[in-house]
């Protein structure tokens, strides 16, 4: 049995305050943490980006995953076996 995951998101920023006279980017991302049976701390990047400038620091966001998250706990002895 396998685990996924189809999500939409909507971020909103204002990450201006970040900026001071030295910052030329700002690269900022989202993270998950969740727990399986097998193993206690899973972490999955949802989201990233690069802030280029203070300009473009207040920022709002409405994306979906282009690829469902697969719960790979499920398939690690595949995945030992092609190692």
């Amino acid at each position: 049995m396998f685990r996924s995951v189809s999500m939409t998101m909507n971020i909103s920023a204002n990450l201006q305050s970040l900026f001071t006279w030295n910052t030329k980017q700002v690269f900022v991302f989202l993270a998950a943490e969740y727990e399986t049976p097998k193993k206690p701390l899973n972490q999955i990047s949802l989201w990233d980006g690069i802030i280029p400038s203070k300009d473009h620091a207040k920022f709002w966001i409405h994306t979906s995953n282009k690829y469902r998250f697969i719960d790979q706990v499920q398939n690690s002895s595949r995945m030992q076996l092609l190692a």
